[in-house]
């Protein structure tokens, strides 16, 4: 049975009093129980809200997971504040973005992660962008500057006994940033229960209960790590191993040595796994599930290596809280190798042509997705960019797929103009909008080639204006330092008289099968 709870802060406070010493989260070598989880995201809580932070404010969180994101996501759930996770692969440009969009009080950052000082990528955010919002940056760390304070001087100063507000269920916890067909990303406002509507529903088809021991890397700041695998694990009582960063090598040490039955991730993990060294000596006896994104024939390999585990496939996106289908423990192998599975109860699926209307079964269309239980509020501060998305109560995915006979949905490909990096979706336009900005640059078209690693890589014809010169290195070191390195073009490509439409803008199809055969493989 899950917890019963209309909020996050409820979940983890009744987490807390019904599992309590049993270990949450486990990390490499620390072990966290649900009572010390909810005691230090209560503790935290009372200091946000004895600083006169008050609910609807937000405060954004730029941490990877650790017991750190979970205590302070909690904390802001139980003083009715929204957090805005931000991702660890961002640079300054896509950072102060989210900070400037979402109007965030507070920032609470790691000091250093994966060779990245946080803290001084702060400092340069603070000096180069004006945001009137930010009145308080807080480093866990031990360093401070004089605008930068460590956690130890701002928690001296704060009330730390402060009383904790009613939060409303239907009020946002989240504003999750995601890249779309825009340039710039939009903040996708997700209520409490929402989260936990989405949490709990996934739980319950995968039979989770608290004899499970999930391991899974997915990162927290992304909705599929922190709503289907945390939140998921916190309801119904599973210990979840996690790592701050993915090691493929660790994550399967850790399913032998915990003896975990559910594994999670992105694809690209599991091509990594796959390819361990690590895999033969991995014991998957323990290995009742997995969640898994990817073609086919990875399903079918995971299948086989992983000891023949029931596989869970999902559809969804950041404005349906990470999932709306799932396939199901009773699927045969075809639909668990090729469907993305059915619904989850309160949520809907259409399939419309370019009119908008139904098409007959096995049609394929624009995909639909309806469900008050599992849509977001709307995107934080942009009223224009709701209304072209959702539509009496139906979000426009950008999606083509179909429906087969059994009720599955089978996802084709996106009618956005993005591209899947490892788990990260890429808006072309934003990356393309970038490389334009330098001042070589007169025209560039971005799209994803696939790579058999990371699923699909940035692939970059640019055309360089008059007299100007650049070289592939050089504008991918000019991307590397301002966007994050999964938006970064693997490929960069010169070419003069990019094919143009009457509005000025570059024809890709005329381009992708060019550089399909550039890098020797074959046009879809």
């Amino acid at each position: 049975m899950s917890i019963e709870a209309a909020t996050l802060g409820e979940l983890l406070l009744g987490a807390g009093r019904r599992y309590e010493d049993k270990p949450a989260l486990i990390l490499h070598d620390a072990q966290y129980s649900f009572s010390d989880l909810a005691a230090r995201a209560e503790k935290r809580a009372r200091l946000l809200a004895g600083a006169g932070y008050r609910p609807g404010e937000r405060i954004a969180l730029w941490f990877p997971n650790g017991v750190e994101f979970l205590e302070w996501a909690f904390a802001c759930a139980l003083s009715g504040l929204i957090v805005v996770p931000l991702n660890t692969r961002l640079k300054e440009a896509d950072a102060a973005h989210a900070l400037t969009r979402s109007g965030a009080r507070a920032l609470f950052l790691t000091q250093e992660f994966i060779g990245i000082d946080f803290f001084q990528l702060a400092e340069d955010i603070l000096a180069a962008h004006e945001l009137p919002a930010l009145s308080l940056v807080v480093n866990l760390g031990e360093r401070s500057s004089a605008r930068i304070s460590s956690f130890e001087k701002w928690a001296a100063s704060t009330d730390s006994a402060a009383t904790l507000p009613v939060v409303d269920p239907d009020a946002p916890a989240f504003i999750n940033f995601t890249s779309g067909t825009t340039s710039r990303p939009k903040g996708a406002m997700i209520r409490h229960r929402t989260l936990l509507h989405i949490a709990r529903k996934v739980g319950v088809r995968m039979q989770f209960s608290e004899q499970d021991r999930v391991a899974s890397a997915m990162p927290f700041y992304h909705n599929g790590g922190f709503v289907p695998t945390l939140l998921t694990g916190l309801l119904f009582g599973a210990t979840l191993y996690t790592q701050a960063r993915f090691d493929q090598d660790d994550l399967l040490d850790a399913v032998t040595r915990l003896k975990c039955t559910i594994i999670s991730g992105a694809g690209t993990m599991f091509t990594m796994m796959l390819a361990s060294p690590r895999l033969p000596h991995t014991d998957f006896a323990s290995v009742r599930a997995v969640r898994i994104t990817g073609p086919g024939d990875m399903r079918r390999a995971v299948k086989a290596r992983f000891g023949h585990p029931m596989l869970f496939s999902l559809y969804g996106m950041t404005e349906t809280t990470a999932a709306v289908t799932l396939t199901c423990p009773t699927d045969n192998d075809d639909e668990q190798m090729n469907t993305n599975g059915k619904p989850l109860p309160g949520a809907q699926i259409r399939i419309v042509d370019d009119g908008g209307e139904d098409v007959a079964q096995g049609g394929r269309g624009e995909i639909l997705i309806g469900g008050e239980d599992c849509l977001m509020a709307g995107y934080f501060g942009d009223a224009e960019a709701t209304t072209q998305v959702l539509t009496a109560g139906w979000l426009h995915s950008g999606d083509i797929g179909y429906e087969d006979d059994r009720g599955n949905l089978i996802l084709v490909g996106r009618m956005k103009d993005m591209y899947r990096c490892g788990s990260e979706n890429v808006s072309c336009a934003e990356v393309e909008e970038f490389l334009r900005e330098h001042p070589a640059v007169l025209h560039a078209a971005v799209f994803g080639v696939p790579d058999p690693r990371m699923e699909e890589v940035g692939f970059a014809y640019v055309e360089l204006r008059e007299g100007a010169s650049a070289d592939e290195e050089a504008l991918q070191q000019y991307c590397r330092k301002n966007l994050a390195n999964f938006k970064t073009p693997r490929y960069v490509r010169f070419k003069t008289n990019l094919p143009l439409t009457v509005t000025g803008r570059v024809e890709k199809r005329y381009l992708v099968p060019l550089a399909l055969k550039e890098l020797g493989l074959d046009a879809p």
